[in-house]
Protein backbone atom coordinates (compact mmCIF):
# COMPACT_ATOMS: atom_id res chain seq x y z
CA UNK A 1 0.00 0.00 0.00
CA UNK A 2 2.72 2.65 0.79
CA UNK A 3 4.57 2.05 -2.11
CA UNK A 4 1.20 2.37 -4.34
CA UNK A 5 1.29 6.11 -2.54
CA UNK A 6 5.03 6.65 -3.79
CA UNK A 7 6.33 6.39 -0.40
CA UNK A 8 8.84 4.70 0.72
CA UNK A 9 9.26 2.53 3.66
CA UNK A 10 11.76 2.10 6.93
CA UNK A 11 11.66 -0.70 9.07
CA UNK A 12 13.34 -0.43 12.56
CA UNK A 13 15.07 -2.69 14.96
CA UNK A 14 16.18 -4.79 12.54
CA UNK A 15 18.73 -7.13 14.39
CA UNK A 16 19.32 -9.86 12.68
CA UNK A 17 20.38 -11.26 9.09
CA UNK A 18 17.79 -13.03 8.99
CA UNK A 19 15.42 -10.05 9.26
CA UNK A 20 17.15 -7.93 6.87
CA UNK A 21 16.85 -10.71 4.27
CA UNK A 22 13.23 -11.48 4.98
CA UNK A 23 12.61 -7.03 4.26
CA UNK A 24 15.28 -7.67 1.32
CA UNK A 25 12.83 -10.05 -0.27
CA UNK A 26 9.45 -7.98 0.12
CA UNK A 27 11.27 -5.38 -1.47
CA UNK A 28 11.52 -3.14 1.75
CA UNK A 29 13.46 0.21 1.11
CA UNK A 30 15.29 1.15 4.00
CA UNK A 31 16.32 -0.27 7.48
CA UNK A 32 17.48 0.81 10.41
CA UNK A 33 18.31 -1.15 13.73
CA UNK A 34 21.54 -3.15 15.34
CA UNK A 35 22.42 -4.80 12.42
CA UNK A 36 23.51 -2.43 9.81
CA UNK A 37 24.96 -0.64 12.97
CA UNK A 38 24.96 -0.13 16.50
CA UNK A 39 24.31 3.12 17.77
CA UNK A 40 27.44 5.21 18.82
CA UNK A 41 27.89 8.51 20.82
CA UNK A 42 27.26 11.88 19.04
CA UNK A 43 30.81 12.97 20.02
CA UNK A 44 31.72 9.61 17.78
CA UNK A 45 29.89 10.35 14.31
CA UNK A 46 32.72 12.46 12.73
CA UNK A 47 35.40 10.05 13.37
CA UNK A 48 33.00 7.67 11.28
CA UNK A 49 32.68 9.98 8.73
CA UNK A 50 36.04 10.51 8.39
CA UNK A 51 37.11 7.00 7.89
CA UNK A 52 34.13 6.06 5.63
CA UNK A 53 33.88 9.28 3.63
CA UNK A 54 37.75 9.59 3.64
Amino acid sequence: MVKSLGCETVAGDVETREQFEYLKSVDGDNIQGYFPGKPIPSGEVGKLLQKTVG
